[in-house]
């Protein structure tokens, strides 16, 4: 057979399938490739159809067929790609992109993450949020992807979804596998989009204009404003009222600001039971109040778990089920049940659980913890069933809102088809190490990452990272943390403060007088820069709740056909103003820095026209350097 042209797309009808998609202006490159048509039977000639210029039909006798619809899209082009299993016989569909025409941007919150992510190796399993710090896809996840050629990809959300990334190829694969369940008796079906614009700017702002939503308002001011202080990095679990006034002291005392204070685990007698442990905070009203007076709000850590021992988990109804013989689950604290919140009534209690804690107690808000499905039951089911079971962190993540909708100073940790809420969506727990496995490196990728999924509300993980003790050289989490720590090192800390300066929140826990004078005169001078920046930071919220924008952009967004934007790691911009590039190197007292083309003046007051790449430039222990456009 000869091959199909259809638009811009050339495809080679022998199995299987060779799809290529070339570029508007040079019909010779290849802009995006894939491999298609796995599943389709072997020995069955296809039926190809063209019911008019913008569909083009394949169909495999009475087994499968892929349907691809064609539109003009904000001046580009958009293919809907439908493959739907007709027959019986075949079980999973897939397609495999190559990653090789271009630099690949999106997905997921992942460990390692880096910036491009062609390199990356990650199994296929189910595309849900899971935990990253365990090396699953994360917690924050869009099934949306980016090419540096002008290509972007999205998968339908009600597909039965598995993703692999291995050798520059990512696999999209549809089939029902647990955590799926086919509720509706439904056809297989996998579904994505390809959209192709003039470059990688114009192809996100396509993808972000058709399948992002816009934050409906900005949180709350404050937090971009003053840091956060948590309890959990420098405490660990080893916290009671005392610690936690002596350490509002500590803070007002150095002269910090702060727009409030985290009680985090562990200030409740039982996992599930939202009260104070009166052991161990015996007058918390009198804390918030003390706390309060000295201008720090108090939020709470919270989670949807409940402990076998509490009084919580006696109302039976309120937990996710399974089909196994328990509705046990196993998270980061031991054994529990997870809240069901496709339960009415069961978010309903929730909701009340933690607004009496404001209101007994004055408390603010709340961090709000875990989401992932990874923590539910085997074989989990849920009182409403979820098309897709990402549904679980999609509606936690929006009862977390609904309880501090108005003051909006809480923090989630799930993003998936959340990015309307105006909240603040944390980075997953990092290790105080400067590698790009989950350490130092990882914080600006993740950040870009979060940007170019639609979450611009950034909240980096604590400053110098959780301080977690290792054994053999592995970092040691959940129960066993709570019993050990670690002083991060005092440079990696130095540089931690700086890369966190310009991100839209700062959050502090290890505190900088732990270290020396010097640290604190650092930080003193980075918290008060980041405050000079914060009406920035603001207005850019804003602007994306209007456009869609980031607050943190890529270098690209910039020079979007600039080879060294396309993969500078290191860097990034504060609207399209600010150039930041921070020393990630240990013992590292100059870089390059790549600016991008205008009028860039530096922390010495000396302008550079760019694009250029600024070699060797120098920087003491104390500098951070950023370049502001002239």
């Amino acid at each position: 057979m000869e091959p199909i042209t259809f638009h811009t797309i050339n495809l080679e009808p022998r199995l299987p399938f060779k799809l290529n998609l070339f570029s508007s202006e040079d019909a010779n490159q290849i802009v995006y490739s894939s491999t298609i048509g796995t599943a389709a039977p072997k020995g069955v000639l296809p039926i190809i159809q063209r019911d008019d210029e913008e569909t083009l039909k394949i169909t495999w006798s009475d087994e499968l067929m892929v349907t691809i619809k064609y539109y003009e899209y904000q001046g580009g082009h958009r293919y809907d790609v439908s493959w739907e299993v007709i027959g019986k016989k075949v079980v999973s569909v897939t397609d495999v992109v190559a990653l090789e025409n271009g630099h690949w941007y999106g997905g997921a919150q992942v460990r390692k993450q880096t910036w491009p992510i062609e390199d990356w190796t990650q199994k296929m399993e189910p595309y849900v949020a899971g935990d990253s710090f365990a090396g699953q896809w994360g917690g924050v996840l869009e099934r949306y992807w980016l090419c540096s050629s002008g290509v972007a990809l999205y998968i339908d959300y009600d597909v039965p979804l598995s993703v692999g990334i291995a050798k520059k190829q990512l696999s999209m694969q549809a089939k029902w596998v647990d955590p799926y369940n086919n509720v509706d008796s439904r056809s297989l079906k996998l579904k994505y989009t390809i959209l192709q614009g003039e470059n990688i700017k114009v192809a996100h702002l396509m993808a972000s204009e058709a399948f992002i939503q816009r934050p409906s308002d900005i949180p709350d001011e404050l937090m971009f404003r003053y840091p956060i202080w948590s309890t959990w990095a420098k405490y660990k679990k080893d916290i009671d009222q005392k610690v936690v006034e002596e350490f509002a002291s500590e803070i007002d005392k150095h002269q910090f600001p702060g727009c409030q204070i985290d009680v985090d685990d562990d200030w409740t007698t039982s996992y599930g039971d939202m009260d104070f442990d009166k052991k161990k905070f015996p007058k918390p009203a009198e804390m918030v109040s003390k706390l309060n007076e000295k201008g720090y709000r108090v939020t709470l850590w919270v989670h949807p778990f409940a402990s076998p021992m509490s009084n919580a988990v006696k109302k039976e109804t309120y937990w996710v089920g399974s089909t196994r013989a328990t509705n046990t689950g196993t998270w980061w604290n031991g054994v529990g049940k997870s809240l069901d919140v496709t339960d009415e009534k069961a978010a309903e209690w929730f909701k009340q659980s933690l607004k009496d804690l404001q209101e007994k107690y004055g408390v603010t808000s709340f961090k709000f913890d875990a989401g992932e499905l990874n923590w539910l039951p085997g074989k989990f089911t849920t009182k409403q069933a979820m098309i897709n079971p990402c549904d679980y962190s999609t509606r936690y993540a929006q009862l977390a809102h609904e309880i501090d909708s108005e003051g909006r100073s809480l923090e989630v940790r799930v993003g998936t088809r959340t990015q309307n809420l105006p909240v603040f969506v944390r980075m997953m727990d990092k290790d105080s190490e400067w590698d790009e496995d989950n350490g130092l490196k990882t914080i600006i990728p993740h950040a870009l990452t979060f940007s170019i999924l639609g979450y611009p509300f950034i909240l980096p993980d604590m400053i110098g990272g959780n301080a977690y003790a290792k054994v053999l050289g592995i970092a040691m989490p959940g129960f066993i943390a709570s019993m050990m720590n670690t002083l991060p090192d005092r440079e990696l800390y130095i540089r931690w403060m700086q890369v966190s300066t310009f991100l839209p929140c700062m959050q502090f826990s290890i505190a900088p007088w732990q270290y020396d004078e010097e640290v604190v005169d650092i930080a003193r001078n980075l918290v008060k820069i980041h405050e000079e920046f914060a009406d920035t930071l603001i207005e850019l919220a804003h602007e994306s709740c209007e456009t869609g924008a980031p607050i943190i952009r890529p270098m690209w967004w910039l020079a979007p056909e600039d080879e060294e934007a396309l993969t500078t790691d290191s860097q990034f911009l504060v609207g399209n103003d600010i150039v930041v590039a921070p020393i990630l190197e240990k013992k590292a007292l100059k870089r390059n820095i790549y600016l991008p083309p205008g009028s860039w003046r530096d922390i010495n007051d000396e302008v550079h026209e760019g694009p250029v790449i600024l070699e060797n430039f120098m920087v003491t222990l104390e500098e951070l350097p950023f370049f502001i456009r002239e």
